[in-house]
């Protein structure tokens, strides 16, 4: 099954949010990285029939049923207003399997929980049911749309939801919007040759694998530009000024480095986040 977005624009009171965007999703996973803001929610809006767009088309290749029949959207926000329906509430409306044998126990969440209005619940809670009841729909719909899923969850229930969006990519179309990834789930993202994408002025660009392997091995050393470009000559592969005097640089510094670093005032070394990527991917860098 692919999904296919056809000059696809958006826009709100005359802002354009989506511009031109031209892309085919042909299973598997593929993960749209980047800061709130950009479009990203927006765009899984369109694809899940929530927005019209205001020019252009998405359609499933080789079906004649709409996308948003085929498709369940997960949203990042809950909102818990006049939520009164429980989780049982909401398997009964969508006539849809109970959720994998253990897995309200693996998400935290006890008998109680799931008899409780989602308004009761707090962001997080919400989030949980919300994705258990996508992987009860998984024999319903074969288009997966999560935007946000990590944000609001504790650590234990994000490596969770990782390992559920990865078991259900091996058979299904998921598409994934986030800002927040641990490197390990990247890692096992690059492992299974799934795709990433970021918006950029409005517009869907496709990242290149290799990149975002290259820039996770990477560490970032940021302070005065002097002082970086001193400790780390040699060592940078990338690098991008901040402003005030301030640089990052992507690098691979060896430990004598990474240890005089430690010894500069007003100088860090940390690993690469998505953030950083897409901040090198807006143009800021340099080799």
């Amino acid at each position: 099954m692919k999904l296919v977005i056809e000059d696809l624009h958006k826009s709100f009171g005359g802002k354009d949010v989506l511009v031109n965007i031209n892309a085919e999703f042909s299973g598997g996973l593929s993960v749209i990285i980047g800061p709130n803001g950009i479009g990203k929610s927006t765009l899984l809006r369109i694809i899940a029939g929530l927005y019209r767009p205001s020019k252009g088309r998405v359609y499933l290749e080789g079906s004649d049923r709409p996308v948003q029949e085929l498709t369940y959207y997960v949203p990042e926000v809950i909102n818990p207003v006049n939520v009164d329906y429980t989780f049982k509430d909401l398997v009964k409306l969508l006539g849809i399997e109970d959720p994998p044998e253990g897995m309200s126990e693996r998400f935290g969440l006890t008998v109680k929980d799931l008899e409780k209005p989602l308004g009761t619940l707090s962001a997080g809670m919400r989030k949980k049911v919300l994705i258990m009841t996508s992987l009860a729909l998984r024999n319903e719909k074969p288009v997966l749309l999560y935007d946000e899923p990590f944000a609001n969850l504790d650590p234990s229930a994000v490596r969770v939801v990782q390992e559920a969006i990865l078991g259900l990519s091996s058979d299904h179309l998921v598409i994934v919007s986030t800002h927040i990834m641990t490197a390990e789930f990247v890692r096992s993202v690059l492992s299974r040759s799934a795709s990433f994408y970021t918006l950029i002025g409005g517009s869907l660009r496709r990242v290149e694998e290799s990149l975002v392997e290259e820039m996770l091995s990477l560490k970032v050393v940021e302070g005065p530009c002097d002082v970086i470009t001193s400790l780390t000559k040699g060592e940078a592969v990338h690098s991008v000024r901040v402003g005030g005097g301030v640089c990052r640089v992507f690098a691979r510094p060896s430990a004598d480095v990474a240890a005089e670093v430690a010894e500069h005032r007003g100088v860090s070394i940390r690993d690469v986040t998505m953030g950083d990527i897409y901040e090198f991917l807006m143009g800021g860098a340099g080799k």
